[in-house]
């Protein structure tokens, strides 16, 4: 999903140790199924990474299809243990880095490739997740997270030329919700004293891409008032991953990859005090 991340994604781990999405991730990455005994404050590094997203161009944009190819993620994720009692726990994260973009779309009126390259931008992310957790080690945790990223053009090429003069809204904005329901179980290996917690679940998520009118020339052509606005094409997905913990619980690591909406990784480490 993050996701965590909900990618990505984009693009947390659930219950005090978020990874989204994916993202993508984002997304985005969407993140762990929770944990029962936490202290308030965890903390985490996180990589998600978007491989690629198909997205559904408004009408009013001059492209006919339009596709994220690429997505680079790098943030922090703090989170705050809000409550818990006998079965049920709530928590609220944060999400805070940089992430880069690829995009590639079909003119609608040349039918010719528009590829660009975007510069590391702002990556932010706001969510909360709440679990209630079986006396069988089962969890369910119910997920959600918004948030988003802009970024700069760094290289555009127009039918395999690169453009030159580039000017007007040479910026992408990116905005994104995810929202999971995810079910883990707790397995304890006694001879290795960790704790796998492997879980999976449906995505429900929204992506929205941005880019005002645009102009620059590519192999003596020169286009204007070019726009890229484009939604997300396919709103359901899957996500599955995996939370590795030490013996004491304080250290976590998490794997995790979200299809169907989109196709995307994350890989997270977190410390909880």
């Amino acid at each position: 999903m993050r996701g965590r991340r909900i990618v990505p994604q984009a693009a947390g781990l659930g219950a005090g140790l978020f990874l989204l999405f994916s993202s993508l991730s984002n997304a985005a990455p969407v993140g762990g199924a929770g944990t029962e005994d936490f202290k308030k404050f965890s903390v985490g590094i996180a990589f998600s990474g978007i491989l690629e997203k198909e997205m559904k161009p408004e009408n009013s944009s001059d492209f006919s299809t339009l596709k994220i190819k690429r997505a680079d993620q790098y943030y922090l994720l703090p989170c705050y243990h809000v409550f818990e009692n006998a079965t049920n726990t709530m928590d609220v994260f944060a999400k805070l880095g940089r992430s880069d973009l690829i995009t590639t779309g079909s003119d609608k009126n040349t039918h010719q490739d528009e590829n660009v390259k975007y510069s590391p931008g702002l990556l932010w992310g706001v969510g909360a997740i709440l679990s209630h957790h079986f006396e069988n080690a089962v969890t369910i945790s119910l997920q959600t997270q918004w948030g988003g990223w802009g970024a700069g053009i760094d290289e555009l090429k127009y039918n395999g030329q690169k453009a030159s003069g580039i000017s007007g809204s040479d910026k992408f904005r990116v905005s994104e919700f995810q929202a999971a329901l995810l079910f883990g179980k707790s397995i304890f290996l006694e001879d290795r004293q960790i704790t796998y917690r492997p879980y999976i679940g449906p995505t429900l998520a929204w992506m929205g891409l941005s880019r005002g009118d645009l102009q620059y020339t590519a192999g003596g052509v020169t286009r204007s008032a070019i726009s890229a606005d484009a939604n997300e094409d396919g709103l359901f997905g899957f996500v599955a991953g995996v939370d590795m913990l030490t013996v004491s619980d304080v250290l976590r690591v998490n794997v995790e990859v979200q299809l169907l909406s989109e196709e995307a990784f994350t890989l997270s480490i977190h410390y909880r005090f």
